[in-house]
């Protein structure tokens, strides 16, 4: 049975300035729901040395992005920039791959 994980934020009226992303953060709640990081720990390739990132730190925006209604992978900037949501994902930024 998945775990079931609380984060720190709460549903209400506000006038504090919304995102369109906010939603995302559900999502997020669903993939640490199903271990999809412990999933990708376990069966995708660890780094081959002390410079490289585990692969939780490319497939978790990657599969919100995909949740999110993303098609390519310009759309994963957009999360980046979205401070508050990555902080959920655990991910203070998204690597670049240049």
């Amino acid at each position: 049975m998945p775990h079931q994980t609380i984060f720190p934020f709460n549903l209400g009226i506000t006038k504090e300035r919304l995102t369109a992303h906010g939603g995302l953060s559900l999502m997020v709640e669903f993939n640490h729901g199903i271990s999809l990081r412990e999933l990708t720990d376990k069966y995708l390739p660890l780094p081959g040395s002390n410079r490289g990132y585990k692969p939780p730190v490319f497939v978790d925006p990657l599969v919100l992005m995909l949740e999110g209604g993303g098609r390519s992978l310009e759309d994963i900037r957009e999360l980046e920039e979205e401070k508050e949501l990555m902080k959920l994902i655990g991910n203070a930024s998204i690597p670049d791959t240049v």
